[in-house]
C-alpha cells in the first residue's frame, strides 16, 4: 500500500495540517538527489566520496524558543544530540547498485554520563563526508526538523490541551448538577465516549507520523546516503526521531484512566439500590461501568475507523475550517478545490463572444442567453469550479449581459434595466423546493446526530445477513429506502459503512465484494427516482413544474410523485438484483459477523422518529389539507425549525446542511428565468413543438427520455436536470397537449437518475468506486460500470415509457 494514500485515508480531518508532509518530503529527496547527484555513475567507489575534512561536532546549546535543542552554529538538532540507540525493525533493502556499504553502529552514552571526549568519539569513527553530501544532509535535516517540530508541538500542545479542556468541561457539568436529568446523562456519556475515541485517534496520530518519518528516512538513505557511503547517518537521525516521539507523546493511558474514573464516578449511583447494597456489589458496579465505556469505545471505532463515513465527515470538517477562515476566526490550511484553467478560459471566451458580437436586434437577448448556457454547461460538465460556485456566477452574468426583458412572441422586446433585472433574478432564485430540500436534510441531520441511521441500518442488516445473497438484497433495499427519505447522496454513504466490515474480510478481486458495491450503486440510483427528496434532480423537477404550470391542476404533489414512480422502481430494483447476481457470482460460503451497534434508545430518538413520521404523513396528505397547510415547502420548514430550535441537533450544525445543493438549485432557477425571459426558451420550444406536432404523447416522452439518458451519461444527473427540464416543460406547453407537461417533465426527471455507465455520472457511483481495500486498491473499476451499468441505464427507458407512463396517466397526466 502506498503510504501517502494510507496517510491521507487514515488522517483525522480536523488535524490534517499537523501531519507530516510526506509528499513534500518525498519531492525534496528527489530534488536533493538531482541537485547533488546528477550522475550517480560518476562515483565508482566509496573512497572517492571521502575527503580529509574535519567535521565539527554539534554541541548541545541552550533551548530554542520552540523548546528544541539546537547547535550554536544553527545546525539541525537531529544530529546535534546523541541518544541511546532504539531498536527498530527495518524492512530489508537491496544493496545500493553503486556501492555496498555496511553501516557502523555508534552507540552513545546516556546524557548523564556524557563528556566532551565521549561525544566526539562516534564522529571520529564516521567517514568524512564530501561538501556535497554534507550540504545535502544539512538541507534534508532542516526539512525533517521542521516537520518533526510541527508534529511533536501538536502532541504536547494543542492536541493534549484540547482533550484536557473537553474533560474539564464535562467535569464542570457534572459538578454543577446535583441531580442529572436523562438528557444530561445521555449528553455526558456521548461526550466521554467521544473523548475516548479522540484519545485513540491521537495515539494513532503519533504512530502514523512516526511511521511516516521512518519511511522518509529510509528513502533518504536509499537515494542519498547509501550511494554517498554514509548510510550510518540514517541510524543517528532515526534514533533522534524515535526519542523525540517517546519523550513528547502525551501519556494517553493516564488520560484514559481519568476519563474512565469520571465516567464511573458520574454514573456509579445511577442504579437500583440493591446494586449498591454491599462493597462487593459497589466494586462490581465500578467494573461494569468501566467495561461498558471500553466496549462502547471499541464499537464506535469499529464503525468509524476505515469507513467511508470518515471521508464524509472530513468534508464537513473542511467546510467548518473554510467558514472559519472566511469569518477570520481560523487560519487552518485546507485542501482547496483546484480551478481548471482550460475549461474556465473557454467559458470566459464564450461570454466575451456573446457580449461582443453585434447580433441582430431581435436576437441579442436570446443569443446572449445561449452563450450563457454554454458557459454554464462547460463550467458544470468539466467542473472548472465547484458546481455551486458556478451556479452563483449565473445571476450576476444574467444582469451584466442584459439577458432579461419583456417576454414577447417576437424575439425583440425592451431589456430590463439592471435594477429591474436584479430584482427579477433574485425573486426567481428562491422557490418552495429549496425549503422542501432543507426539510429533508434536516431530518437526515437529526437521524445522523442521534445515530438513528446507523441503528436502523444495523438492525436491518442483523436480520438480513443470513446468507450472501440475502445480505446483498437487504443492502439494496436499504439503499433504495434510505434514498427515498434522506437522499441518494447520504444513502450510499450509510450502506457502504454497513457493508465495509464484510468487504474488509474479502479480497479486492472478490466477485462478491464487487457485487455488493455495484448493488449499492444501482439501488441508490433507482432510489433517487422515488420521491422529491430522493435526489437534487427531483427537486429541480418540482421547481420547474411549479414555475411553468399555467393552472393549479398542473401541480404535482408528493404522493403523486411517489406512487407514479414506485411500481417501476420496484421492478428496476428486482432486475438490478438479478443482474448483479448473474454478473458477480457469490464466491464466499457465509457472511462474516457484523459489528453490533450498542446504543440505548433515548427519549430524543423516540421524539425524532415520531416527528419524522408525522412530517412524512403531512407530505402525503397535503393535497387534501392545502387550505390549512399551504404546500410541501411550508411543511419542509417545520423540521428545520423544530430540530434545530429545540436542540435535537446542535444549532452550530446548521452550517453543515448541504448548502451547496441549495445554491445549485438557486443558480439553476436564475438560469431558467434567463432562458424564459430572454425568449430563447420560446425559440427552442416553438421549433421542437413544430417538429413533434401530432406525435403521440408516449412518443414525445420517449424522445425526451432518450436524449436525457445520453446527456446524463456524460454529465452529472443534477446538471442535466438544470439544463434540460425547463426546455422540456416549455416545449410541451407550446404543443397541442399542454396539460401533459407535468407527466412528461416528471418522466424526464426520472430519466436523469437512470444513467450509470460512468463512475462520475452520480454520487452513488462516485461513492462506491471510491471504496478501497487495505492496500489502496479499488474494488470497482470503470469497466465494472460499463459492464454492469449498461442494462440499468437502458431499463429505465423502457420502464418510463411503459410502467411509469401508465401510472402517470392515472395520477398526473391530464392531456389527451
Amino acid at each position: 500500500m502506498k503510504f501517502g494514500k494510507q496517510l491521507a485515508y487514515l488522517a483525522v480531518p480536523k488535524w490534517s495540517r499537523f501531519y507530516i508532509d510526506y509528499t513534500g518530503l518525498k519531492k525534496e529527496i528527489k530534488v536533493i538527489y538531482r541537485q547533488f547527484f546528477p550522475d550517480q555513475n560518476r562515483r565508482t567507489s566509496p573512497e572517492t566520496e571521502l575527503r580529509t575534512l574535519t567535521l565539527v561536532p554539534f554541541m548541545e546549546g541552550p533551548p530554542s524558543p520552540s523548546g528544541i535543542s539546537a547547535s550554536p552554529s544553527g545546525g539541525s538538532p537531529l544530529l546535534g544530540k546523541q541518544h541511546s540507540p532504539v531498536r527498530v525493525e527495518m524492512e530489508e533493502e537491496a544493496p545500493s547498485p553503486t556501492v555496498a556499504t555496511t553501516p557502523v553502529p555508534h552507540p552513545s552514552p546516556a546524557p548523564s554520563e556524557a563528556s566532551p571526549d565521549s561525544m566526539e568519539s562516534p564522529l571520529e569513527a564516521m567517514p568524512i563526508l564530501s561538501e556535497e553530501v554534507q550540504e545535502a544532509l544539512t538541507r534534508f535535516q532542516e526539512f525533517v526538523e521542521r516537520e518533526l517540530h510541527k508534529v511533536t508541538n501538536f502532541l504536547t500542545g494543542e492536541g493534549i490541551r484540547s482533550l484536557n479542556a473537553s474533560l474539564g468541561e464535562v467535569n464542570a457539568t457534572i459538578d454543577g448538577n446535583s441531580s442529572l436529568s436523562q438528557g444530561t446523562v445521555v449528553e455526558i456519556k456521548k461526550q466521554l465516549l467521544d473523548l475516548m475515541v479522540e484519545k485513540e485517534e491521537m495515539g494513532n496520530f503519533a504512530r502514523l507520523n512516526q511511521e511516516g518519518f521512518r519511511k522518509i528516512l529510509k528513502k533518504f538513505r536509499r537515494r542519498v546516503l547509501s550511494p554517498a557511503g554514509c548510510a550510518a547517518q540514517h541510524d543517528r537521525m532515526w534514533s533522534d526521531v524515535t526519542t523525540r516521539f517517546e519523550t513528547q507523546t502525551p501519556d494517553l493511558a493516564a488520560f484514559a484512566k481519568r476519563v474512565v474514573d469520571t465516567y464511573v464516578d458520574a454514573f456509579l449511583h445511577v442504579a437500583e439500590p440493591e446494586e449498591l447494597a454491599t462493597p462487593e456489589k459497589l466494586q462490581h458496579r465500578r467494573v461494569k461501568l468501566a467495561t461498558e465505556l471500553e466496549e462502547s469505545t471499541h464499537a464506535q471505532l469499529a464503525w468509524k475507523h476505515n469507513t467511508i463515513l470518515e471521508t464524509w465527515q472530513s468534508y464537513q470538517d473542511r467546510a467548518r475550517v473554510d467558514q472559519g477562515r472566511m469569518g477570520g476566526e481560523s487560519h487552518h490550511t485546507t485542501t482547496q478545490i483546484p480551478v481548471k484553467k482550460i475549461p474556465l478560459l473557454i467559458a470566459i471566451v464564450l461570454i466575451v463572444i456573446g457580449i461582443a458580437v453585434p447580433w441582430p436586434a431581435d436576437l441579442v437577448r436570446p443569443m446572449r442567453c445561449l452563450f450563457l448556457i454554454l458557459f454554464a454547461t462547460i463550467m458544470w460538465a468539466f467542473e472548472a469550479m465547484a458546481l455551486y460556485i458556478t451556479a452563483m456566477w449565473i445571476p450576476p452574468l444574467v444582469v451584466f449581459m442584459q439577458v432579461l426583458g419583456e417576454e414577447k412572441t417576437t424575439y425583440g422586446g425592451v431589456p430590463f434595466t439592471a435594477a429591474e433585472a436584479a430584482s427579477k433574478v433574485i425573486s426567481a432564485m428562491m422557490s418552495g423546493v429549496i425549503f422542501l430540500v432543507l426539510g429533508g436534510f434536516s431530518i437526515g441531520a437529526a437521524l445522523r446526530h442521534h445515530q438513528l441511521d446507523q441503528l436502523i441500518a444495523s438492525v436491518i442488516m442483523k436480520r438480513g445477513a443470513k446468507t450472501p445473497r440475502r445480505f446483498l438484497a437487504t443492502l439494496m433495499v436499504l439503499g433504495a429506502f434510505l434514498s427515498m427519505w434522506v437522499s441518494n447522496v447520504v444513502a450510499p454513504v450509510i450502506c457502504v459503512s454497513v457493508a465495509l466490515p464484510v468487504l474488509r474480510e474479502l479480497d479486492s478481486k472478490s466477485s462478491y465484494a464487487r457485487g455488493i458495491l455495484m448493488g449499492i450503486a444501482i439501488a441508490c440510483n433507482i432510489g433517487g427516482m422515488l420521491t422529491p427528496l430522493s435526489s437534487p434532480q427531483n427537486a429541480v423537477c418540482l421547481d420547474v413544474i411549479t414555475k411553468s404550470a399555467t393552472s393549479a391542476d398542473m401541480q404535482v404533489t408528493f404522493i403523486q410523485f411517489l406512487v407514479s414512480a414506485l411500481p417501476m422502481c420496484i421492478g428496476l430494483l428486482i432486475a438490478g438484483f438479478i443482474l448483479v447476481c448473474k454478473l458477480y457470482p457469490v464466491d464466499i460460503d457465509a457472511i462474516p459477523k457484523l459489528p453490533e451497534r450498542k446504543l440505548r434508545f433515548t427519549w430524543q430518538q423516540f421524539v425524532i422518529i415520531v416527528f419524522t413520521i408525522i412530517i412524512v404523513v403531512l407530505w402525503f396528505i397535503v393535497p387534501y389539507v392545502k387550505a390549512f397547510l399551504g404546500s410541501e415547502a411550508i411543511i419542509g420548514m417545520i423540521p428545520l425549525a423544530f430540530f434545530f430550535g429545540f436542540n435535537f441537533v446542535p444549532r452550530a450544525e446548521i452550517k453543515n446542511l448541504p448548502w451547496g445543493i441549495v445554491l445549485l438549485i438557486m443558480g439553476g432557477n436564475a438560469l431558467g428565468e434567463a432562458v424564459k425571459s430572454s425568449n430563447l426558451l420560446h425559440m427552442f420550444s416553438s421549433f421542437l413543438s413544430g417538429v413533434m406536432q401530432g406525435w403521440p404523447m408516449w412518443c414525445v416522452l420517449a424522445i425526451f427520455v432518450l436524449v436525457i439518458t445520453v446527456v446524463a451519461t456524460f454529465i452529472s444527473h443534477t446538471v442535466c436536470a438544470l439544463i434540460l427540464l425547463p426546455v422540456v416543460a416549455q416545449t410541451i406547453l407550446s404543443s397541442s397537449t399542454p396539460g401533459s407537461m407535468p407527466l412528461i417533465v416528471v418522466g424526464s426527471a426520472l430519466a436523469c437518475s437512470g444513467p450509470m455507465l460512468l463512475p462520475a455520472s452520480s454520487f452513488p457511483n462516485v461513492c462506491t468506486i471510491s471504496v478501497e481495500d487495505e492496500e489502496s486498491r479499488s474494488y470497482l473499476t470503470t469497466l465494472d460500470f460499463l459492464k454492469a451499468g449498461a442494462l440499468p441505464t437502458l431499463l429505465p427507458i423502457a420502464g418510463i415509457v411503459s410502467v411509469y407512463f401508465g401510472m402517470g396517466m392515472l395520477l398526473i397526466g391530464q392531456g389527451s
